[in-house]
């Protein structure tokens, strides 16, 4: 437990220093490339992520999960390069076919198709590569590594970003939207590279190809299975882009991606929490101290996040304008919705981790979809009548509905319903001084 808190607190050490920095960095990079390259980042950014989650098969907790577990690591880092190859090479055909089949329009922004489809293809080697990675640290709970290679690279896209804002402010330089999406790519490659390093440094094991039906079968089939609420999540996300760009004005979308952009910064708070919880819910053999674990956890998480929504939207009339100009602040009642759509966002995916742990991801495949569906019924009649605003209801409706069918499956089992999942208790504070003073 000990281990665990002091990994608890790395991270959101971490996570305060690279949200300051990774605000820093937006402002800039916002200011330069303006709310058209906003939504063309957004647009690329998504297709992604799509992509990269569908083709790579939930690699990421499947790496965690069979890994926290003492199984081969060797043979899992042979199936995930086995995968990975495949995922590019889907790429590959994809963008082929969108090009000579008219439909790159839903993939990359509308400009120079190669340029754009090279951009797009680099994001999700970066993507893939990465999490491959920084998967197998988390499955050693080598979570120290990760801290320092998300501080480096904060610290080097707010002096980059920094720097060409000042040389197009003083110094009369301009930059064209590609030239800043490569700067952004240059940025993501970083990460990739530390993260690789580390694992060559603390871990360093060759894969092993020699793979039987089973090895495949048993790790794929965990996958898989999460995969499917990953991809209900993931729409369940990013429909309200798609339909707000098909609905609305480009201008639209990337004021509405300012907002989007703002909470993911505070949802990395519950994220990161999450990967580190997630590989000691599966090592652990009691399901009393797997729920113990959960709720110290779901505490914490709930008090912190909806703290920090409440300061947010104190601020956010006069904050965002100054962060990002008063062109924005359309930007300001869409965030101030969305803030607390994050919130049920985070206590729900420590439940979702809970039941991915113990192998029971159909109630996370149930509650996702309820989301999804809600999501897309309640965008497509308040979009076109209230616009980003409207698209920002639609978003907290279906995250708290999607958050209560899976509260209430986890409070099915009676021996649950004396474990308090919301607010720190006095107890809690008490456990967290005496670890902490025993560390000094």
């Amino acid at each position: 437990m000990s281990k665990l808190v002091e990994n608890s607190f790395l991270v959101v050490i971490s996570k305060v220093i690279t949200l300051v920095l990774g605000i820093a960095s937006s402002i800039f990079f916002v200011r330069l490339i303006g709310a058209n390259g906003k939504g063309d980042l957004t647009l690329l950014e998504t297709s992604a992520a799509l992509i990269v989650l569908v083709t790579s098969l939930n690699l990421n907790f499947g790496i965690i999960h069979f890994v926290s577990k003492k199984e081969d690591p060797a043979k899992i880092l042979g199936i995930s390069i086995y995968v990975v190859l495949f995922s590019l090479l889907i790429t590959g055909v994809l963008l082929a076919a969108s090009y000579y089949f008219n439909f790159s329009q839903y993939l990359i922004p509308d400009g120079d198709f190669l340029e754009f489809s090279l951009l797009l293809f680099a994001m999700i080697f970066i993507l893939e590569t990465k999490e491959i990675f920084s998967s197998f640290l988390k499955g050693f709970m080598l979570f120290k590594d990760l801290y320092v290679t998300t501080i480096i690279y904060s610290v080097f896209r707010v002096l980059l970003f920094a720097s060409l804002f000042m040389m197009y402010k003083y110094f009369d330089y301009s930059f064209t939207t590609l030239q800043l999406l490569w700067a952004h790519v240059l940025c993501l490659s970083l990460v990739m590279i530390f993260t690789f390093f580390f694992f060559l440094k603390k871990i360093n094991f060759l894969p092993n190809f020699n793979l039987t039906k089973k090895d495949v079968t048993v790790f794929l089939k965990y996958c898989v299975v999460g995969l499917v609420v990953l991809v209900i999540n993931f729409l369940s996300r990013k429909a309200d882009i798609w339909i707000i760009d098909f609905s609305l004005t480009k201008e639209s979308l990337g004021y509405y991606a300012v907002a989007i952009g703002l909470c993911d910064f505070v949802l990395q708070i519950p994220m990161t929490l999450r990967s580190v919880l997630f590989p000691y819910l599966s090592s652990t053999k009691s399901e009393l101290e797997r729920v113990k674990l959960l709720s110290v956890f779901s505490r914490f998480n709930f008090t912190i996040i909806f703290v920090i929504a409440i300061c947010l939207v104190s601020v956010s009339n006069f904050l965002i304008p100054i962060m990002f100009g008063s062109e924005f602040e359309a930007s300001i009642v869409p965030f101030q919705i969305l803030v607390f759509a994050i919130s049920f966002i985070g206590f729900r995916s420590f439940l979702m981790a809970y039941f991915m742990s113990i192998d029971k991801q159909k109630v996370n495949v149930i509650g996702a979809t309820i989301g999804l569906i809600t999501l897309l019924l309640f965008d497509f009649v308040l979009v076109p009548r209230y616009g980003i605003v409207g698209a920002a209801y639609g978003a907290l409706i279906s995250y708290f509905l999607s958050t209560a069918y899976i509260y209430f499956s986890f409070y099915k089992n009676e021996s649950q319903l004396k474990h308090n999942l919301f607010f720190v208790n006095m107890e809690d504070i008490r456990k967290i001084k005496s670890i902490v003073k025993s560390k000094l």
